[in-house]
């Protein structure tokens, strides 16, 4: 999803309609020129419905990757109910043989297919973030933990 730039936003405290730039929005930095009031609830509201786009574009990508290695079907069902990066592990181990390496055999997997979604998350004026993969965080924060860095808006 893309906003159209400059956006016009009607600011909440005086009702002034004025354009912003977006980059001022997403960053939290925009400010209504009448009544000086900041447009942070407008940024931050932006910024949930990209994450809400960016989450269900991810928990797709990964679930198809997912469905080539196994050679198994996730059903929407189940792909609705995926949130972590565990959530995940959980679809996997239940197309895996049972036995006691299951989990960890999908909590392996499942690592590995993160790991190659957050180094393409990464930007140029971001570090990859090679710290612990927390599975229990929403998918999209695992993955892109920094996106909403003020250098990478």
């Amino acid at each position: 999803m893309k906003f159209a730039d400059p956006l016009g936003i009607t600011c909440p405290h005086c009702a002034t309609l004025t354009d912003q730039r977006v980059a001022k929005l997403l960053s939290l930095e925009a400010v209504c020129p009448q009544c000086k009031c900041s447009l942070i609830e407008t940024g931050l509201k932006m910024r949930q419905t990209l994450d809400e786009g960016h989450s269900f574009a991810l928990r797709v990508q990964m679930v198809l990757d997912l469905e080539e290695h196994l050679s198994s079907k996730v059903e929407d069902a189940e792909l609705d109910r995926v949130k972590t990066l565990r959530d995940l592990a959980v679809v996997v181990e239940r197309r895996l043989a049972p036995g006691g390496a299951a989990t960890s055999q999908a909590i392996s997997v499942v690592r590995s297919v993160a790991e190659r979604y957050r180094r393409e998350a990464s930007t140029p004026n971001s570090a990859y973030c090679d710290g612990v993969l927390n599975f229990d965080i929403p998918l999209l924060e695992a993955i892109a933990p920094r996106r909403w860095n003020k250098v990478n808006i």
